[in-house]
């Protein structure tokens, strides 16, 4: 069968729409058959044919569409008014009014795209679980966390306990929001800065230590660095002074005691503990410049087990921040503060309190330093 460009096809059907010629002479002008001229010019009115029922179908659909829209917009309308106040519900309204007509037999293509909301966020808050619901169950999960750990435990620390010891990975900051909301924060300690501090950084006393360590608390390897201090609680007859000895390694209280007064004897007692561990001759341990630490027999017994003193300067704490962190954080966790608002605890009570805090803090309480481990867990680690 032959075929015939379109040009030509063209000016064959335009000679015959102006009625010049019938197919006989359009058959003898361009040397053709008549059957010929007569297939060019019915398939020519089959195509137009078809044309029209393409462009009558997309009438149709757009007619559709604006159905479906007008449906959309006025069930939309309805439940914006029982919302209205609240404006972070419009996504929520919407999907709710797609999910109500989408039972009309309209499709549910059309109405998101007459709401502006793509199917796949139609879906994915169809079929999920609400804000509120989802919250529910981080804030039954801290619930049921221990007492300590619930009350101590900042947004980070309970991010970390909800996702390795309860499988339920959250981020951090939602905790922080969800802790804020529900009341469920831990006890906030305020760093509290020393008066004259830049005022007060003299010269050490030439028969002094010097300050060795120079705030450098980072260490290598246990018994490699240690610093020790006293603090001091309010009981309910007196005080009771509490002097410990810390590892800067994995931050571990490798030893503390608790006496009614604040003496050299204290200092002793607190350092024999230590005198037999292993490596412990090699240590560097700061101190600040107490009475009890410049005390000779303290320095002395130093001296005996081979531990290198390093005392802060006059008159500045920071460059024994590492031990006055731990006491701030002590006292913050067992709730200190508030048994001065409250009522003061005996001495026994409170040693009690310092004691089972000291073995939840070395044992339990995971830090960020120590890539989330408890202080004693991270020394058991083999070394890399």
């Amino acid at each position: 069968m032959q075929k015939y460009s379109d040009e030509l096809k063209i000016q064959i059907l335009n000679d015959y729409q102006r009625e010049v010629f019938g197919y006989k002479k359009l058959a003898k002008k361009y040397g053709m058959t008549r059957e010929a001229i007569r297939g060019i010019i019915i398939n020519s009115y089959k195509i137009k044919k078809k044309d029209l029922f393409l462009n009558m179908k997309n009438k149709d659909d757009e007619l559709e569409y604006y159905r479906t829209a007008l449906a959309y917009w006025k069930t939309y309308a309805e439940n914006l008014e029982e919302h209205i106040k609240d404006e972070k519900s419009k996504k929520k309204i919407r999907i709710k009014t797609i999910s109500e007509l989408q039972k009309g037999n309209f499709e549910v293509k059309k109405l998101c795209k007459a709401s502006g909301l793509s199917r796949r966020t139609y879906y994915y808050n169809k079929n999920n679980t609400t804000k509120k619901d989802k919250d529910k169950i981080i804030i039954d999960a801290i619930n049921q966390m221990p007492k300590k750990i619930k009350e101590t435990y900042g947004s980070v620390r309970k991010s970390k306990y909800l996702s390795e010891q309860l499988n339920i990975p959250v981020n951090h900051k939602k905790v922080e929001r969800i802790c804020l909301e529900n009341n469920l924060q831990s006890q906030i300690r305020r760093p509290k800065f020393p008066k004259g501090y830049y005022t007060s950084l003299n010269d050490n006393k030439k028969n002094l230590p010097k300050n060795i360590l120079d705030r450098d608390f980072k260490a290598n390897k246990p018994m490699e660095k240690l610093a020790t201090d006293i603090s001091f609680f309010k009981v309910r007859r007196g005080w009771l002074y509490l002097s410990v000895i810390k590892d800067l390694f994995n931050n571990e209280i490798i030893s503390y005691k608790c006496s009614h007064n604040v003496n050299e004897q204290l200092v002793l007692d607190t350092l024999m503990d230590i005198e037999d561990i292993e490596n412990i001759e090699f240590a560097i341990m700061q101190t600040d410049q107490g009475v009890t630490y410049t005390a000779t027999e303290f320095r002395k017994m130093l001296k005996e087990i081979g531990i290198t003193h390093s005392m802060s300067r006059k008159g500045n704490c920071w460059d024994n921040a590492c031990i006055e962190s731990f006491f701030g954080t002590l006292k913050c966790e067992i709730g200190y503060h508030r048994t001065l608002k409250e009522g003061f605890l005996t001495y026994e009570q409170m040693e009690k309190e310092i004691i089972e805090y000291i073995e939840f803090f070395n044992n339990t309480r995971i830090q960020k330093k120590l890539i989330w481990k408890s202080p004693v867990t991270y020394r058991q680690l083999p070394a890399s």
